[in-house]
């Protein structure tokens, strides 16, 4: 190799080094920083984590709630037919502007949407969560009555009667 290719090589390496420098260093402050935001979430739900009943006239129903993060909780909702799982909804609820926000399937118009909540109240083990826009539910509120026992409820708009309410004991920490 002579000198003018060496030189060029050197160039080209350290041209590569801050192209690689100015890709890198972006992405890892990025991370980072949001890895930080999402820590600072305030008032985060993690009493949910676990595996709660459901029992109702058709039988036991769970739901169950994963810390997948430190500020992502993924729920789902299933009931179990001898040894088939039927799945019937996911949730998650995950820090969003320093804010716990749940996400879940709603109905809009008819037709299934992915939906997110704002937390509107969370006081006295009463966390509620609201969206104005899908038909149902509007509202999603969880009250934590003691370590091993919650009351759940959906609504419509406030001037619809439409509600569906029940308890979950809390099964598998």
């Amino acid at each position: 190799m002579n000198l003018c290719d060496k030189i060029l090589h050197i160039r080209f390496a350290n041209l590569l080094s801050k192209k690689l420098f100015f890709v890198i260093v972006p992405l890892l402050l990025f991370n980072l920083i949001s890895s930080l935001s999402f820590a600072q979430c305030k008032d985060f739900p993690f009493f949910l984590e676990g595996t709660w009943e459901i029992e109702n006239t058709e039988g036991l129903s769970y739901e169950e709630w994963q810390l997948s993060s430190d500020s992502i909780l993924v729920g789902r909702t299933y009931r179990l037919f001898g040894n088939d799982t039927i799945f019937f909804e996911g949730m998650e609820i995950r820090c969003y502007e320093g804010k716990p926000c749940y996400f879940m399937n709603a109905m809009m118009n008819n037709a299934r949407v992915r939906a997110g909540y704002l937390p509107i109240q969370i006081t006295n083990n009463v966390w509620v969560w609201e969206n104005k826009h899908p038909d149902f539910p509007k509202t999603i509120s969880y009250q934590l009555i003691n370590d091993t026992l919650m009351s759940v409820w959906f609504k419509g708009a406030p001037d619809d009667a439409t509600c569906v309410d029940f308890l979950m004991q809390l099964s598998k920490p």
